[in-house]
This record gives C-alpha cells, structure tokens and sequence, in this order.
C-alpha cells in the first residue's frame, strides 16, 4: 500500500512538473495573441499619519496607455501631481486602497483644484 501512494504521489507530482515547465517555457500555448501595454508608476507620496515637510500622504500614479489611474490622495498629492508634471484635472480615475484619513485628506484638494482654471 506505501509502494503503491508513493507512486501516486511521484505520478502527480511529475504531472504538476510538467504542467508548469511548459507554461513557463511557452507562455503563448493555447492562448491567443495580447497586445502588451507600457506603464508608468509614481510614488506621489510615501508618509504616515504623522505630518512631515519631507513625504507627502500616501498617493501612488499608475499610467496605462493614455489612462492615468490615482490609488489614495493623502496629505499634498495635489502639489506632487503638479511636481510630477501632472494636472489633477488629468487624473481619469481614484481608488482608495482602505479609508483612513491620511489616505483621503487629500481628495478634496485633488478634485477642487482640477476645477480651476489652468
């Protein structure tokens, strides 16, 4: 009975082996053709709650094609978008990661000074 499941285990063992060899070796096997697309990510800001006139909020840029995703908006985002040569108007979407207040105190000032007149 061991001799028999340590030959299962074997068997299963080099099916799982070989699985992942050929989907490492031939990443495109039974898949059609992805047209691959550049990115670009910005650590806005890297702080904590505690303030600092060295790091900003939590703010991280993520550029895809022409698509400029925002993920938080903590303390001065605002001022490191325009650091960053960015317009907040630009941004095209926001997502928090969670809602504590040094990931959001900077939403308000991120959305109101993208309506103003540049």
């Amino acid at each position: 009975m061991k001799k028999r499941l340590r030959n299962t285990s074997f068997g299963f063992l080099l099916v799982v082996t070989i699985i992942l060899s050929l989907s490492l070796f031939l990443p495109s096997f039974g898949q059609t053709a992805v047209q691959q697309t550049d990115f670009k990510v910005t650590l806005l800001g890297t702080g904590s709650p505690l303030l600092s006139t060295s790091r900003s909020g939590p703010a991280t840029l993520v550029e895809v094609g022409n698509e400029k995703l925002l993920f938080d908006a903590g303390r001065g985002t605002a001022l490191q978008l325009y650091k960053a040569n960015m317009l907040p108007e630009s941004v095209d979407k926001l997502f928090l990661t969670h809602l504590h207040s040094d990931h959001t105190i900077g939403i308000p000032d991120v959305w109101l000074t993208g309506s103003l007149p540049t």
